[in-house]
């Protein structure tokens, strides 16, 4: 009981401490929280798939327009993929569709995207008009980085992913 009277007389002597004492500073006002352009983003990864299937189909020799929507080091994996297509002769007669995007991760300058790739419809040829069999499945599951880098958002990472969401 000594110990509860105690308790209870140092908290209302603290308060009245503090009732009596001058009223402290307003809270230091904190910078604003940064927005996160996630559209901006996903838009900039669906335009990489639109320009890399055009590539894929006309001229895989020359995939500056695709590098240009990347950056390390995703940007060193589509060179050597596109070089490799271009030594081969091979191209893509009809390309990938994403199925779904959903923001995984956001902060100001890389946001993280789940993504669905439907590869059913892709074809890939030879020069002679065989057609290539790739270990690609028919869908793919996707965690796909995309950074900010000078102002413009770029593709960095296209990574395969387990776990939700299914596609």
């Amino acid at each position: 009981m000594h110990r509860v009277t105690a308790v209870l007389t140092t908290g209302l002597l603290a308060l009245g401490l503090t009732s009596c004492a001058a009223a402290a500073p307003p809270p230091p006002t904190s910078s604003p929280t940064p927005t996160v352009d996630v559209a901006g983003a996903k838009n900039a990864y669906l335009h990489y798939i639109t320009v890399y299937n055009r590539v894929g189909a006309t001229d895989p020799s020359d995939p500056s327009d695709v590098l240009g929507l990347t950056t390390s080091p995703q940007l060193e994996y589509d060179q050597s993929t596109f070089d490799m297509f271009a030594d081969k002769g091979w191209l893509v007669t009809s390309g990938s569709k994403v199925t779904l995007i959903s923001v995984a991760s956001a902060q100001p300058t890389v946001v993280t995207l789940d993504v669905c790739l439907d590869l059913r419809g892709v074809r890939v040829m030879a020069a002679g008009g065989a057609e290539v069999e790739l270990p690609a499945g028919e869908l793919q599951a996707l965690t796909v980085t995309v950074a900010s880098v000078e102002g413009r958002w770029l593709t960095q990472s296209v990574r395969e992913r387990t776990g939700r969401p299914s596609c």
